[in-house]
């Protein structure tokens, strides 16, 4: 197509079913020039292919087997496709039509200033509630990346040091004598008026040099610097994704990791080891052993050794995937994240937290109240019983909240109108979790968060003669 840019971009919505006719509606609108129905149908073809044969298979294979995420992938058929709730931009090749490139952009059902809005606010639940939080956040914005594994060791490794080094250190250093014809060192009167009894003019010299045992320190010196080599690229790439920039508000957060291992490796007992750490040939397995071995009473220097070797098998198994070249983001567990903002805001945590990580959950402890997200709980018989029955997902509430005895629980459904199935769920979260309210005529309460295109409102339905409990769930319709 001469005179045409060599690249084309197609922006689809997310979570929409697209057919031929609806495929070609939508990119007629949105590119800007006309193609022709051939071209059209090239395309068409090629966005179905990539979606069954790269974009489906690459999400599901990325998504961590323990964590929930309930954005529906993408899937594809004959004549159909739907892009799942994952947003991003991807290439999907070229040439196609007679262009050299294509790049698909799967924009929010929200829009893009909505969907940046949830991010952002989403990336703010650290400095609210504490650092502790940045990695659970992280990985469930990122549940697939690498990126998490270095957020969580970093926090951690630097933990661990600062236990480390309040502790006592083994002996880094060792005095040995040498005999010499001059002064080399502290002269050892005894040892040299005994050299010069016997007629020699020898000197003997006390001199100091470092121990093995300091193999704890090169362990440390070298985690921190790779942690911080980690950092940097992990800085770069998120620069990099320009689509992305709702990534970016998490750069503050890795700059402060950043600053914590450019400290410790500052430190006088790490920072004369740092050299050694990366001159030294010795592989890392006899590293972690000797570290173990030499670490003396201080538990936290074997705590960082056991540490260090579970941070590599885990960077080992690591599989770095080229096929998507963009982060995608899954749009329920933004929403979902989100809502937890406006739950921590409701409840008026704004200090004295205590943070508790549990797996890829929280538990949040403040003024009298313990908020857990996305905590798995030991279910009741209830649920057992319903579990045939409920078909799309895992069986634990997004957020459980407890207050003076009282227990409200809720969920986040990032869809404007919720199915009996999220009526079922909620019912058996209610029955087996809750407690009698006071407040609401000891009522069961559970709480359902949706997405609404128009003006935030609550409703609620009482069910007080199904069930021998009454209960009450509440459906709170919320637009970022």
């Amino acid at each position: 197509m001469e005179g045409v840019s060599s690249s084309l971009e197609l922006k689809l919505r997310e979570d929409k079913r697209y057919n031929y006719e609806e495929f070609a509606k939508q990119v007629r609108e949105g590119v800007g020039i006309t193609l022709g129905s051939s071209c059209l149908e090239e395309l068409f073809d090629a966005v179905r292919r990539f979606v069954d044969g790269t974009l489906r298979p690459a999400i599901k294979s990325l998504i961590v087997k323990d964590l929930d995420v309930e954005s529906p992938p993408p899937i594809a058929r004959r004549d159909e496709f739907n892009l799942g709730q994952w947003v991003g931009f991807f290439e999907v090749g070229g040439p196609l039509c007679g262009f050299d490139s294509v790049t698909l952009e799967v924009e929010p059902k929200v829009g893009w200033g909505k969907f940046r809005y949830m991010v952002w606010e989403s990336l703010e639940i650290p400095a609210i509630i504490g650092f502790e939080s940045l990695a659970p956040i992280l990985a469930n914005l990122m549940p697939y990346s690498d990126y998490v594994v270095d957020i969580i060791y970093s926090d951690l490794a630097y933990r661990y040091t600062e236990m480390a080094l309040r502790g006592p250190l083994p002996r880094i250093v060792e005095d040995m004598v040498v005999i010499s014809e001059g002064l080399l060192g502290r002269v050892d009167v005894v040892r040299t008026l005994k050299l010069r009894a016997v007629g020699s003019q020898l000197v003997a010299s006390h001199r100091t040099r470092l121990a093995y045992a300091h193999m704890p320190l090169i362990l440390v010196a070298r985690f921190h610097y790779i942690l911080l080599k980690r950092l940097n690229k992990i800085v770069e790439d998120l620069g990099r994704m320009g689509g992305h920039e709702v990534l970016r508000g998490v750069l503050g957060q890795i700059e402060m990791l950043r600053r914590r291992h450019a400290y410790i490796l500052s430190l006088t007992p790490i920072a004369a080891y740092l050299d050694l750490a990366l001159r030294a040939d010795v592989e890392d397995s006899v590293l972690v052993r000797e570290a173990r071995a030499r670490s003396g009473v201080n538990t936290w220097l074997r705590a960082l050794a056991d540490l260090y070797e579970s941070y590599n098998s885990r960077l080992a198994g690591v599989e770095v995937r080229r096929e998507l070249p963009v982060q995608p983001l899954p749009s329920s567990k933004v929403f979902e994240l989100w809502v937890l903002k406006l739950i921590i805001e409701a409840l008026g945590v704004n200090g004295g937290v205590r943070v508790e990580r549990v797996d890829s959950g929280l538990t949040i402890g403040a003024n009298g109240v313990k908020l857990h997200y996305n905590k798995p709980y030991r279910e009741g018989r209830l649920l057992r019983g319903l579990r045939k029955l409920l078909r799309d997902g895992a069986l634990k509430p997004d957020y459980v909240v407890e207050r003076k005895g009282e227990v409200v629980v809720a969920d986040a459904k990032y869809k404007v109108r919720i199915s009996v199935g999220d009526v079922e769920r909620m019912t058996a979260y209610i029955v087996d979790l809750a407690t009698p309210l006071r407040a609401d005529g000891e009522r069961l309460v559970g709480v359902l968060v949706v997405l609404t295109g128009n003006k935030p409102r609550t409703s609620k339905v009482v069910a007080d003669e199904e069930l021998t409990t009454k209960h009450e769930l509440r459906v709170a319709h919320v637009n970022p």
